[in-house]
């Protein structure tokens, strides 16, 4: 079984902070670097939103569902070519599945930890071992740290090139993550 986890809706704790998470893709091209950044409100992790991955599965699946238009950068033709890139018209979200009891142990112990996770991007799905680290925000919300160098290739994307090959986007991606999760929900 596995659940969505849908951002909510942004809130300000008491002190006028944001509870807000990031994901920041970085790449490179042969002649410039890019940042695309998407913020992310905290996930509630519920079982009201439960679904079957498949009908062999008998462990819970929680997917951290990502809009991938509300990707930002300071270039808006980096922008397009990124939405053209992941097909976001025809798969409109970046989805992260973790493991119930994988995500379970990595909210109880705060030091690094590295299990299992399932990334689908542009309808393309792939799994990779994550590391990462979680640093407790406010008394009931963790944030779940972590990067992941992956390639476009992976997701079975071809790294553009522009003006006749002049310009090549490298494969290599960095991706770095900072999720908030209420974390008695996980439990």
């Amino acid at each position: 079984m596995s659940s969505f986890a849908m951002p909510q809706e942004p809130e300000t704790k008491a002190g006028g902070y944001h509870t807000f998470g990031r994901l920041v893709i970085h790449g490179a091209s042969n002649v410039n670097t890019f940042e695309l950044t998407n913020e992310i409100a905290p996930v509630v992790l519920n079982n009201t939103t439960m679904f079957l991955d498949s009908l062999m599965s008998h462990q819970k699946k929680y997917w951290i569902i990502i809009p991938a238009k509300n990707f930002h950068t300071k270039n808006l033709g980096i922008y397009r070519d990124f939405m053209e890139l992941i097909q976001a018209d025809k798969f409109p979200f970046i989805r992260i599945g973790i493991m119930h009891t994988d995500l379970q142990k990595a909210l109880e112990d705060t030091k690094k930890i590295s299990f299992p996770v399932e990334i689908i991007i542009a309808g393309v799905s792939r799994s990779y071992h994550m590391t990462c680290s979680v640093a407790p925000n406010t008394t009931d919300l963790l944030v779940l740290n972590g990067s992941k160098k992956l390639k476009l290739t992976d997701f079975e994307i071809t790294p553009p090139e522009k003006f006749f090959g002049i310009i090549k986007v490298m494969d290599d991606i960095m991706v770095n993550f900072d999720i908030p999760i209420y974390a008695s929900i996980v439990h």
